[in-house]
This record gives structure tokens, C-alpha cells and sequence, in this order.
């Protein structure tokens, strides 16, 4: 199979990447583009963190490992970036889910609040409505990379090794 770039654009559940399908992600607490559930669980406004439940399916042949990144691009960290908040690599890929249960049997890496769990959507308050990406990478090797890793560090190592993605996307506003 082809290699993508890594960059490659990708619209949720819908993209063909180089002639290839790509990976299906959902939820069972949220459908795509649709209000994150941002109850006490999920919640980083005085919730608990817990992640959304999440399930992919479509992985393609030769995949060596699934990595996650979830992250807000309308919310910045001091270089303009977008808000990480969480990324889990080396992810076994006959997995095919993730959640509060099995998220620690796998490496994880540093949101922006230098921490390396999943930290809950919490937007400014009035600062419009926030998209929460929920992307899934299948690769086609295992990263040589620490627990705490940045998500610059994470990208840079998945360069050239992205064989699919997927993508799931949660909104929410604080007004």
C-alpha cells in the first residue's frame, strides 16, 4: 500500500486517500460534528477528564500501529498551535476502541497542559464554537518514542509512516 503525507487533508468518514478508504472513527457519546457531551465525566471545567469512548474501524493491511491525536484548532497554546488534549501512540492495531478502561495499556503523550492524559474540552467562555478532532492514524511502524511526548515530537515521527486516518469531530461553545 502507498504511503500518505502526513498532512494530508482528510473530511471525516468520507475521504478516499490514495485510492484507499480511510479509517471509520466514532463514539458512542457523540456523532460527528455534532455537541460533545461535556457532562461532569468528559468535561475539563470541573469534570472529571474522562475521554469519549472511541471506536475506528477500516485499518488498513500492514498496519504495525494506531496512534490518536485529539486536539482543538480554534483554541492555541503560546506558539499558535492547536490545543492538544491528548495524544495515545503505539496503540496494538488489532485494537479497535479506546477509553477510560484500556487508554493507559498504551503510551500516551503530552497535551498542553503538560500532562500526559487526556485533558477535557473547556473553551473560553464566548470565544465561539470550538472543534474537538479526534484523529486516528494507522501506521505502518511501531514509534520509537517516550510517554510525554510532544505532539511535534509524535508528528515528526509518524512522517512518512501515515498508511491511513480518520476523523471524528466534537463541537462545543461556552457562552
Amino acid at each position: 500500500m502507498k504511503k500518505m503525507q502526513f498532512m494530508a487533508p482528510l473530511l471525516a468518514g468520507s475521504a478516499v486517500i490514495n485510492g484507499q478508504n480511510s479509517i471509520t472513527v466514532s463514539s458512542t457519546a457523540f456523532k460527528n460534528n455534532e455537541q460533545l457531551p461535556l457532562s461532569a465525566v468528559h468535561s475539563h471545567c470541573g469534570g472529571q477528564n474522562i475521554m469519549p469512548p472511541l471506536a475506528w474501524s477500516r485499518v488498513p493491511k500492514g498496519t504495525q500501529g494506531i496512534a490518536l491525536i485529539i486536539d482543538d484548532p480554534n483554541g492555541h497554546d503560546e506558539k499558535g498551535n492547536p490545543w492538544v488534549h491528548g495524544i495515545v501512540f503505539n496503540i496494538d492495531p488489532a485494537t479497535k476502541n479506546l477509553d477510560a478502561k484500556n487508554v493507559s495499556q498504551f503510551t500516551q503523550g503530552q497535551n498542553s497542559w503538560g500532562q500526559s492524559t487526556y485533558g477535557g474540552a473547556c473553551p473560553p467562555e464566548r470565544s465561539g464554537v470550538h472543534h474537538y478532532n479526534f484523529t486516528v492514524y494507522a501506521l505502518d511502524a511501531k514509534l520509537d518514542l517516550k510517554e510525554g511526548a510532544t505532539v511535534e515530537k509524535l508528528k515528526e515521527a509518524m512522517q512518512d509512516h501515515v498508511l491511513a486516518l480518520g476523523k471524528l469531530v466534537g463541537l462545543y461553545e461556552r457562552k
